[in-house]
């Protein structure tokens, strides 16, 4: 059905011979799986799951500020012994349009865009999915302002809504949540911008997310980069996250970086979520990398800290986190690195380590690689899960024709806790439109 439809649209949109050349882009992914999940009752259930997603994009040649594009995913389980024996979370059936938008770009004189239908908007505020209408305006000394208006995507109460973009454990209903926001941007001299947004969505006469926001960033000045963010819960009047970064390169391409960061992060979440009933730990961040890269090499290490308010007797108020990996050549075919992660304190100690590499005997020929990882856990309180895992990846791409290319990767993980499994990925990538 997606096929044909597409299909459709896509002839529709193609020129007749002798017009204006019309840009038609077709996108297409076929993902086929098959493994096992536990039910609540402990039996082992079979699932056997097709995903296919289909994509269209049109841009006249009469009117190239204008595009049209739209995604759209079906899901569907095969493999399920019973509809009662399908474990929480699997669907049988699932069709999604993940987004179909109409756009505008540069109109009246280039100062205006604006954008219709579903789409998917992710700014300083949060990441949101809405029907609905975006418009943007271009002001003068760099002055931009921005509203949009609609109503939320959801499972429940949307046309052909995608379940996996709802907000976190949020209550089944049909009602609509109508939602507003606005944004206002300026941009200074020396590349100094600054933005200020609010959003409000509301259900059943009441609000259930109201959002103050915030950020500013400067341009790279000395090599310098500093940016900070703002995230206020008005319901909950409350300061949801407040970060400040500032990172730095030498001048000239010296393949040098450094980043340090630090803040606050209380979650918060929309009033007719479950979580919302809770009162989420807050915490204090700090962290600092430095990465380098250079002649095909590139080296990187991180460390981060994280503090908790939590006064439970022999728990530990802090969690710090070490990272650090190096990669590069091995010759003209072979490149290969290697990893290791740290992490201890608050919530227990894990410990990983993994190399991968990859051999690639030719431009037009097989390319081989793999990956082994080993993991420790301590959990904290919880001896029952402290243990050890591997972890092996192997995979193949190979070329068949200059338009198809094959990909196989296998893995098996092998853990006390479970026993072991492998599962095998197969994707046939076929480039079919130019």
């Amino acid at each position: 059905m997606i096929s044909s439809a597409i299909l459709a649209m896509a002839l529709w949109a193609a020129p007749a011979q002798g017009a204006d050349r019309t840009h038609v882009r077709v996108t297409s992914s076929t993902l086929v799986q098959g493994d096992q999940v536990l039910a609540g009752d402990g039996r082992i259930v079979p699932r056997r799951r097709l995903v296919q997603r289909l994509g269209l994009m049109v841009r006249p040649a009469t009117r190239s500020d204008w595009t049209f594009t739209t995604d759209m995913r079906l899901s569907a389980d095969a493999g399920l012994d019973e509809p009662r024996g399908r474990p929480r979370g699997v669907e049988a059936r699932s069709l999604d349009l993940r987004h179909a938008l109409l756009e505008g770009r540069g109109l009246w004189g280039g100062r205006v865009d604006l954008r219709m239908g579903r789409q998917i908007r992710w700014d300083l505020a949060d990441l949101l999915v809405f029907d609905g209408a975006h418009l943007r305006l271009q002001g003068p000394w760099g002055l931009a302002g921005e509203t949009y208006a609609g109503w939320m995507v959801r499972r429940d109460a949307s046309w052909l809504g995608a379940s996996d973009l709802d907000p976190d454990a949020r209550v089944a209903t049909d009602e609509q949540t109508p939602t507003v926001g606005a944004n206002l941007s300026v941009r200074a001299p020396g590349d100094l911008r600054g933005r200020a947004g609010w959003r409000r969505a509301w259900r059943g006469g009441r609000t259930v997310r109201e959002l103050l926001s915030a950020g500013l960033t400067a341009g790279p000045r000395w090599g310098l980069r500093p940016d900070a963010l703002l995230r206020y819960d008005v319901g909950l009047e409350r300061l949801e996250r407040a970060d400040v970064g500032l990172a730095w390169s030498p001048p000239g391409d010296h393949g040098l970086s450094l980043d340090a960061r630090g803040g606050h992060t209380r979650p918060s979440f929309d009033a007719d979520s479950v979580f919302a009933w809770f009162d989420a730990e807050a915490s204090e961040h700090g962290a600092a990398s430095l990465r380098w890269r250079g002649g095909g090499v590139a080296a990187w290490g991180t460390f981060r800290r994280r503090w908790f308010g939590d006064d439970a007797p022999g728990a530990s108020s802090t969690a710090d986190g070490y990272a650090g990996g190096v990669s590069g050549p091995l010759g003209r075919q072979v490149r290969a690195g290697t990893s290791v992660r740290l992490r201890s304190g608050h919530g227990g100690d894990w410990t990983s380590a993994m190399v991968h590499g990859r051999w690639s005997p030719g431009p037009r020929g097989w390319t081989w690689d793999g990956r082994l990882r080993w993991s420790r856990f301590d959990a904290q309180g919880l001896e029952r899960l402290d243990g050890h895992a591997w972890q092996v990846v192997a995979g193949a791409s190979w070329p068949l024709t200059r338009a198809a290319r094959l990909h196989v990767t296998g893995e098996t993980n092998l853990t006390p806790y479970a026993a072991p499994g492998v599962r095998v990925f197969g994707l046939l990538d076929l480039a079919l439109w130019h």
